[in-house]
């Protein structure tokens, strides 16, 4: 089994995990046999950057190339202070999760040809707000483009739609619980993760937050002219001359496909206007021609846009900002 999975895909347990990347296993999969189910454990390493000046090579100073051993391919171009941080490390670190009984694996996946690689534990307990359930779930992702730091974040995961609220979607508001942090590549980077090693205890705390938030979003009415505000915000304003089609076609999408679900769904509140953006960026946005071109799946671009941070992610950020100002976090 040890290819079962191809580079840029992933393994989850059981069942197609509600990201929908990836291919199942038979059952659900220890720290120790992650390895062995896909190639999750290849190394990356830094290697002095050259360029050509006439019939000579020079080296280029204060940086390197962040190479994929196994297959040879640069990842990325870095400052030379950038320290690697192995897959098996991250996989590692989260193992206290799996032998305090707090949550298993569910699926681990490498995104980008390598240069991204997650692996996300499902928490025993799970959280309803009104009569719809969620998932609770913490992610753990490094990157190794130089771009991308090492990200510990808890995320939340709508049954009904497969829509995730993570904890990074809530702005300033939500790191006063400190749950989500962000560890730089570089010489302090594993004692910082140690000290990120308590935000795995306080995850239960911040999904408490996050219950709150959501249940009283679920009782705010939202006010056609508020609506009209975000909608503009997110989307541009289709009464100004600089709007695209494109823009207004996307600004329709969210509407018609997202938006009127989620009020019938659960009425013209602030919970629903949110949902329907978590939905149009899991399920709905756009990609420009550079995505459209790549290799990897619609699933996996957008998992990857939302979760470990790209448009998806910043359009919920913005949402949340947006619904905050109507008092919502507060």
């Amino acid at each position: 089994m040890a290819h079962l999975v191809e580079e840029g895909s992933a393994v989850y347990a059981e069942k197609p995990a509600w990201h929908g990347v990836g291919v199942t296993v038979p059952k659900s999969f220890t720290t120790e046999q992650a390895l062995e189910l896909g190639n999750f454990d290849y190394k990356v390493s830094k290697s002095p950057l050259h360029i050509k000046d006439g019939w000579h090579e020079v080296r280029v100073p204060n940086h390197v190339a962040v190479v994929r051993e196994d297959t040879k391919q640069i990842l990325g171009i870095t400052s030379d202070k950038y320290e690697p941080f192995q897959n098996i490390e991250a996989i590692q670190w989260a193992d206290n999760l799996l032998q305090d009984g707090i949550a298993h694996w569910e699926s681990m996946m490498v995104l980008d040809g390598g240069k991204k690689f997650a692996g996300l534990m499902k928490l025993e307990e799970d959280m309803r707000i009104g009569d719809e359930d969620y998932w609770q779930y913490f992610l753990i992702s490094t990157g190794h483009d130089g771009k991308y730091a090492i990200h510990l974040l808890p995320t939340n995961v709508r049954v009904v739609c497969y829509n995730t609220l993570t904890a990074a979607t809530q702005g300033k508001s939500w790191n006063k619980s400190n749950a989500t942090f962000k560890v730089r590549h570089n010489t302090n980077m594993r004692t910082n993760l140690e000290i990120a090693r308590e935000s795995v205890l306080i995850t239960t705390a911040a999904n408490r937050r996050m219950k709150d938030w959501l249940e009283k979003a679920l009782v705010t009415h939202l006010p056609e002219s508020r609506e009209k505000d975000i909608l503009n915000h997110l989307f541009g304003d289709p009464q100004k001359e600089d709007m695209t089609n494109w823009q207004k076609n996307q600004r329709n999408n969210f509407v018609t496909t997202f938006l009127d679900e989620e009020y019938d769904r659960n009425g013209e509140t602030a919970y629903s206007f949110l949902q329907a953006a978590s939905g149009y960026a899991d399920h709905g946005i756009p990609f420009n021609k550079r995505e459209a071109a790549s290799v990897r799946s619609q699933d996996e671009r957008r998992f990857a846009s939302s979760l470990v941070g790209g448009r998806g992610d910043l359009l919920k950020r913005k949402t949340f900002a947006a619904l905050n100002a109507l008092g919502v976090g507060s």
